[in-house]
């Protein structure tokens, strides 16, 4: 998921809306790393973050991680 989307919703509203209606993880890959932005981040549900560029074992483990901690939830 990006932060920012088209539209009347960003990123950050479209994973309370996922999270709560499918209890669905979301990962957000993108360019924004200002510390309002990595707050709502890190409080969203149900996710992890990543700032591009990623390298492919940064992405695996990251969804290895938000899949494990949301097993045990």
């Amino acid at each position: 998921m990006d932060i920012v989307l088209d539209g009347d919703m960003d990123g950050i509203d479209a994973t309370y809306e996922i999270w709560e209606r499918f209890k669905i993880p979301v990962l957000y890959i993108n360019t924004i790393s200002d510390l309002e932005t990595k707050e709502k981040v890190n409080k969203s549900p149900g996710c992890g973050s990543l700032i591009k560029p990623i390298q492919n074992m940064e992405l695996e483990y990251t969804i290895n991680t938000i899949i494990s901690e949301n097993q045990r939830n």
